[in-house]
């Protein structure tokens, strides 16, 4: 038996995070806390049992300092790994995706609740190559009949595939995924495939890396007629993200230059949609701290997005880390009035073990916004 645990609240204060804030607003300042308790079973030699709980809440969140209604907690990983074979491992229950850095499929560790999947994940090893296949299908609740999968905003059906291999100094993926929706909060998307890869190559100490993802499927939203009456409109959907790097690491220190282009939507009325949405990657780490654009669609106004960056980390000043990030965004397609350019964002944190197992942090975001 192995216990795991951790305690995590966060203090913050925000004026403009996710949204610029309204004139004359004042600062909000809270404090969230996600703390879990997991236990890992090796049952035996070849099965392995993982159950982590997970309560999520802000201070304040009960009604009273003697509510014990516990609403907040969850389960966030419960799964069994089988290993009939050194080379197979079968993973079935709820468990956390990461990949390729969380482009397409992470768990959004910022976030305090986290991203889990309900699944069948089969893993496919060898010294060079590693193969993996998982597959979901969700429902409301144990139907006795056929009903649609909607007013959510959680997939209905998921699979992908995703390989690796690698040898000298290059390392290669692809990844294949499908996900359907039924009528959710925000649109409908009937069918979505996310096809890609992944090439990174080194030679210390420069690291490069190009990666491109292409989506297509069928796109439905429901749009306003007036009078309270609305019409699902269908759209192809044909949209890109093309992305490259180049960092430079030493020992005591890392730069990186850093380009993403996601592609919007030319035109609304052409049958076709172009906004690249990346399906469950991790955002937080991508486009800036203040997470301004982590739902594409919505934050970029169907106009895509270019995120042209220079990162740098300073590690063991004294027994602090430190990142920084300059970010200038635009949109990939110019909106109403020809423009593109969205403004500039300055990401700033500090981290350092101040014991073994406790970990401090303290960040700092500017934005400063056309």
């Amino acid at each position: 038996w192995t216990i795991t645990g951790q305690v995590r609240p966060r203090f913050e204060l925000r004026s403009g995070y996710r949204f610029l804030p309204p004139a004359n607003s004042e600062p909000v300042v809270f404090v969230s806390q996600r703390t879990r308790l997991g236990v890992i079973c090796q049952v035996e030699p070849r099965a392995r049992l993982t159950i982590v709980m997970q309560d999520v809440r802000t201070w304040g969140d009960e009604l009273s300092t003697t509510d014990a209604s516990a609403a907040n907690i969850d389960v966030h990983l419960a799964n069994v790994e089988l290993v009939p074979y050194d080379f197979l491992t079968i993973q079935i229950g709820r468990q956390q995706y990461s990949y390729d850095e969380d482009r397409i499929l992470g768990p959004t560790d910022w976030r305090q609740h986290g991203r889990a999947h309900d699944a069948v994940r089969v893993k496919w090893h060898t010294p060079q190559t590693d193969v993996h296949l998982a597959v979901s299908h969700h429902e409301q609740g144990e139907p006795t009949s056929s009903a649609s999968y909607f007013n959510t905003d959680n997939y209905e059906d998921m699979f992908f595939l995703w390989s690796t291999a690698h040898g000298g100094h290059a390392r290669a993926s692809a990844l294949a995924l499908y996900d359907s929706y039924d009528r959710t909060f925000r649109v409908l998307i009937q069918d979505r495939w996310t096809l890609g890869g992944r090439l990174e190559l080194s030679s210390a100490p420069i690291v490069g890396r190009v990666e491109g993802y292409y989506q297509l499927g069928r796109h439905k939203v429901f749009t306003s007629i007036g009078y309270g009456e609305w019409t699902r409109v269908q759209r192809d959907l044909r949209a890109y993200l093309m992305a490259l790097s180049l960092t430079h690491a030493s020992r005591r220190s890392s730069f990186t230059l850093w380009y993403d282009y996601l592609s919007g939507d030319k035109d609304p009325n052409d049958g076709k949609f172009g906004v690249f949405d990346a399906p469950y990657g991790s955002n937080h780490k991508s486009y800036g701290w203040a997470d301004m654009f982590i739902r594409m669609p919505e934050d970029t106004k169907d106009h895509g997005l270019q995120d042209l960056a220079a990162k740098a980390q300073f590690r063991n000043v004294g027994p602090v880390t430190v990142d920084l990030h300059l970010h200038y965004f635009a949109f990939a397609q110019p909106d109403e009035f020809g423009e593109r350019g969205l403004g500039f964002e300055t990401d700033l944190m500090a981290s350092a073990f101040i014991m073994p197992s406790v970990k401090f942090q303290a960040g700092y975001s500017l934005i400063l916004p056309t």
